[in-house]
C-alpha cells in the first residue's frame, strides 16, 4: 500500500478514536464506534496481505450484481 495514503488513513482513524473517547456519552454507542474503528485499522495493517482477497470478493460480488439485474 501506497505509505502516504496509509498514513493519512492512520490519521484519520486515529483523530476519529479520540473524538469518540472524549465525546461520545452512549457507552454502547461508543463501543460499537470503536470497535468499527479498530477493525478498520486491522484491515488498513493488513492491507498488502488481504488485496488479493479484496480484488476477488469485488469481483465475484460483480458478477452476481450483473446477474440480480
Amino acid at each position: 500500500m501506497n505509505k502516504e495514503i496509509k498514513t493519512k488513513l492512520d490519521n484519520v482513524l486515529k483523530a476519529e478514536a479520540e473524538y469518540t473517547m472524549k465525546n461520545e456519552e452512549n457507552l454502547h454507542t461508543k463501543v460499537e464506534k470503536m470497535d468499527i474503528l479498530f477493525n478498520l485499522k486491522k484491515i488498513l495493517d493488513n492491507y498488502d496481505d488481504l488485496e488479493p482477497v479484496l480484488i476477488d470478493y469485488f469481483n465475484r460480488k460483480a458478477d452476481r450484481e450483473r446477474f440480480e439485474r
